[in-house]
């Protein structure tokens, strides 16, 4: 257990450690084996704004299209107040990152 801990802190300070691997009688151990599972993301946040002022964050699936976005967007009840009585002349779409009205 000791072991792993040390390595996993040997970039920071690696004499260090090395020296209490030494003392543990260690073999240098290798790097623990990466889950790239754990890495992939199903959901992202999205930015949204109305004339470059953020107004909020929506949580979706990634790669989500613009057109259901938006969708998701008109059908939320927090944007209504912003959304009454103005009309979107240009709408810009950042994939993945957010999405800007131009009111």
């Amino acid at each position: 257990m000791n072991n792993k801990f040390l390595i996993s802190i040997s970039p920071v300070i690696p004499h260090f450690t090395s020296e209490c691997l030494d003392q543990l009688n260690s073999k240098k151990d290798k790097w623990p084996n990466l889950e790239e599972n754990f890495l992939i993301e199903e959901n992202i946040n999205i930015v949204i704004q109305f004339n470059g002022k953020k107004r909020g964050v929506l949580t979706v699936k990634k790669d989500i299209s613009e057109k259901e976005l938006v969708s998701k967007i008109f059908k939320d009840n927090s944007f209504d107040k912003i959304l009454k009585d103005n009309k979107i002349k240009k709408q810009f779409y950042v994939k993945n990152r957010l999405i800007n009205f131009i009111i």
